[in-house]
Parts: C-alpha cells; structure tokens; sequence
C-alpha cells in the first residue's frame, strides 16, 4: 500500500523556533534573510514593530534569539545559514521576556509582577534583586551587569507585548496613568543604557504615539510601517502560492473548494482572521 504523504502546516500555536523548526509535521516558512536584513545594521538596532494578534511577532522574537545565540543548527537549509551572520561566529547573550508577565488586576498586583520579572532577569545572571528600590532601578543594575558579563561587552533584549500591562486598565483612566508613568521609567532604563545592547527588539499590538509610555525611547526606529519590512510577518499571496500552496490545495479538497488561485501583482502580508 502506497504511504500517505504527510502535509507540513504552519501554525499559530507555536511561538518557539526551535520547536516549530525540529517538529516534523509543522512548516516553517522562511522569514530568515529579512531578519537579516533587519538586525545586521549595528547602527540601526533599536527597533519597534506593531501588529495585530496571531501575526507571528512571538515566533519572529525566538527566531532572532536563536540568531543572535548562534544556533546554525537550526537554520540548515534557510536563507540566513548562507549569509555572512555574525552569530554564527561571535553569539551574543539574549535576554528575552515578555511583558504579559507583568500584568495585575491593580496597580499594586502589577506593581508585584514587575518586580517578579525583573527578579528573574536578574536571577539568571546572578545578580541579587534589590527590594528597597523599584523595578526600574534593578533593571538598570540587570541592563549593567548582563553587558559587563558578556563575552562582547553588549547583550540583546527582546520585548514581546509591551503594551500588554497597559491593556488591563483601559476603563480605569487612573490606574493607567500610573501604570504608564511605571513603564515609562522603566522602559526609559533602555534608553539610557543603549550602548551597552547590541540590538533591541519590542513588540506589541498598539503603534509608538508621543503620549505613549515610549516618549522616553525616541531612539526606537519604528518599522511598523517600512516597506522593506511589510512581509515580515503574516503570509503573502506568493507565499500562499509557493510553500504553502500544497496546504492551500489540501484545505481546498478537504472542503470540496474548486481551488483556482487569483494572480495577484503585489506582494502584501495575507492572514487568516483569528
């Protein structure tokens, strides 16, 4: 009997590279040379991206880790593993979080939570955590010690759903005041120790504004809307009609769809509402 062929798909459960990359049944398209080209500039490497849910921001963050960290084993047969990256010859420690750890239902839960997290940031380079100060302060001392740890001197800090502790309190006008105001000193800490990260990555749901809790990082480059960058995240009718068109054909006849693809002469991010 003639084995059944097994279709990869991609998924929006998965936000781990390494665990989408190693799973046999799952497809990873690949995003890898623009990743390139979005964090090989050292001059340019304080970045911003907006999108909406279910995008892939979670996946493209553990991606840039396994970059950054210099594990090419996970990147045979992807664009990247011929360019010239610099990970794969001088890694560089990555410290990645994201902020829906810090969430409470007051100011004062989240206040704890912060501080929860930071505590970790800063147990994994063994550095005690100060509690006669607030969260930002210790998380400038992790920013200073995490560098001067470092091999090179620089670390990598990856912020997923920065806007995540905000979102709490969209009723609560005075509550979100304050929690602003926190995250501003604390996302400020950034800022002023900029040189000593080699790249910074946030990301979250909602766009930079002046009044946002990022009027202390106006060093961050917002690629939210660069062109160069449009097809990041999210699938593009190209790729829907290349990788992905044997898990478009698959879903067509499993639904009894007469599959007929329209061509299409742009190249813009396509997918499927949550």
């Amino acid at each position: 009997m003639r084995k059944r062929k097994v279709i990869r798909v991609p998924t929006t459960g998965t936000f781990d590279f390494e665990t989408l990359i190693s799973d046999e049944e799952a497809k990873y398209v690949d995003k890898t040379a623009l990743l390139y080209e979005l964090a090989r500039r050292k001059a340019d490497s304080q970045l911003f991206i907006a999108r909406p849910r279910r995008f892939g921001k979670s996946l493209m963050l553990s991606t840039l880790k396994a970059m950054f960290e210099g594990r090419r084993d996970l990147f045979k047969g992807l664009a990247i593993d011929k360019l010239p990256w610099e990970g794969w010859k001088k890694p560089t420690p990555v410290y990645s979080f994201t902020m829906s750890s810090a969430v409470g239902e007051t100011y004062e839960k989240f206040e704890k939570a912060l501080a929860k997290l930071v505590s970790g940031l800063c147990q994994q380079i063994g550095l005690p955590y100060d509690s006669a100060v607030d969260a930002s302060v210790n998380f400038e001392a992790f920013l200073v010690a995490a560098a001067g740890k470092s091999p090179t001197k620089k670390i990598v800090v990856l912020i997923d759903e920065y806007d995540e502790p905000i979102a709490k309190f969209l009723d609560d006008i005075k509550t979100l005041k304050r929690v602003r105001s926190t995250l501003h000193d604390f996302y400020e800490k950034l800022k002023v120790n900029s040189g000593s990260i080699r790249f910074l990555m946030m990301t979250g749901v909602t766009k930079l504004t002046k009044l946002s809790v990022f009027s202390g990082l106006n060093h961050l480059k917002d690629r939210s809307s660069d062109a160069r960058f449009a097809t990041l995240l999210g699938y593009t009718p190209k790729e829907l009609d290349g990788p992905l068109r044997e898990n478009v054909e698959a879903f067509a006849a499993k639904n009894g769809i007469n599959f007929n693809p329209r061509k299409r002469n742009i190249d813009m991010p396509i997918v499927e509402p949550s």
